[in-house]
């Protein structure tokens, strides 16, 4: 008798949790308060994409950078900046894939990410390259599973017919991450097979 009396009471107590448990999880409170609130704290730190649907949104596709630290661009690459002295800033944008120009080198693939355009500020006015003793940059990119890529510049220069050429860049890969110094203003992407 002891035993289908534990029985009962153990059932009784599953369906009481279970009633009482009505979708809550875990009873972790009201649903609804907790999405008010996160949809209260939306509207106040990012008003105008309401048509937006999602809460991630990607990094901005513009920056300006003043000081160092690790920045993302616009979700396509992420920027090292150190030793940057006074005065001296990098102001970075994205630039479609399909929107890049320039002649790829024959043998080197194609554009597997979008293109990052980099310029040099001294003072608020472009300089060609920023000096290594006023500061270092370094472009990372991650390299799709199963590829191998370097990170180009793109020569506006040209080549011989006096097209802008990618021109590679002495690039590390670490760990599916390819990197290397960008200190010269222009466009660089992730380029390979």
């Amino acid at each position: 008798m002891g035993k289908f009396v534990r029985i009962l009471i153990a059932i009784s107590l599953v369906l009481g949790i279970t009633v009482l448990a009505r979708n809550n999880v875990a009873w972790a409170g009201p649903a609804a308060e907790a999405d008010q609130s996160a949809l209260a704290q939306d509207d106040l730190n990012d008003p105008g994409h309401d048509d937006d649907p999602g809460t991630v949104k990607p990094p901005p596709g513009k920056t300006m950078i003043c000081k160092k630290g690790v920045y993302s661009v616009g979700g396509s690459s992420v920027l090292r900046v150190t030793k940057l002295a006074k005065r001296y800033c990098v102001k970075a944008s994205t630039t479609r894939r399909s929107r890049a120009t320039g002649t790829i080198p024959d043998g080197a693939g194609r554009l597997l990410s979008n293109a990052v355009f980099l310029q040099m500020l001294y003072r608020d006015h472009p300089i060609l390259k920023l000096p290594e003793k006023y500061g270092q940059v370094q472009i990372c990119f991650a390299v799709p599973h199963h590829r191998h890529a370097k990170i180009y510049f793109l020569n506006s220069s040209g080549n011989q017919s006096g097209n802008p050429t990618w021109v590679p860049l002495r690039t590390t890969v670490r760990h599916g991450v390819a990197c290397a110094s960008a200190q010269i203003t222009g466009s660089y992407a992730l380029i390979g097979k």
